[in-house]
């Protein structure tokens, strides 16, 4: 005696014309996108941010622009630390600060403070470039007026300067 295999039990097979079909259909769908159909679903713009996202970001970013506001303001209180007595370490955090903060409201100082550094290490061309790039950058600012009077209108190597030559003011 044989069991007959129930019809739902019995394994299916693909035929060549199914093959076919499978294989025509795979084209078609990569004609279709090849061709630009089917790029307005990828072309949509990003959702909406939700309103979880946006608490998010909005909490992020007053730390985030808290710490730089604290970094700023400790390469400020440095630089006045520093003051005259040390002027290649005031330099070189002043280009420090002014790369990593160009357009903050403290950069015209830091620009007075590297002009200031470089005359007191005696580089005087080097100060008279920068203290043009002051003025430039920051006109009508006080820091940019007094490296343009100090340096420009009456430069340091000038014979006629106040001092020039001598290594004490009233030599």
């Amino acid at each position: 005696m044989s069991a007959k295999v129930p019809e739902h039990a019995r394994r299916r097979t693909w035929g060549p014309s199914s093959a076919v079909l499978a294989i025509i259909g795979a084209g078609a769908v990569w004609f279709a996108f090849a061709r630009g159909h089917g790029t307005a679903a990828r072309e949509q713009p990003a959702p909406a941010p939700t309103s979880e996202s946006r608490a998010l970001a909005a909490a992020l970013e007053p730390s985030v622009t808290r710490q730089t506001t604290d970094l700023e303001a400790t390469i400020m209180q440095r630089l006045h630390a520093i003051g005259e007595t040390e002027p290649s370490a005031a330099l070189g955090l002043a280009l420090e600060g002014n790369a990593r903060f160009p357009a903050s409201a403290d950069a015209p100082e830091r620009g007075w403070i590297i002009c200031r550094s470089l005359v007191n290490l005696r580089r005087f061309s080097e100060a008279v470039a920068e203290a043009r790039v002051v003025v430039e950058r920051y006109p009508d600012t006080p820091w940019a007026l007094d490296v343009e009077r100090h340096l420009l209108v009456n430069p340091m190597s000038d014979p006629s300067e106040r001092g020039y030559g001598h290594e004490r003011e009233l030599e």
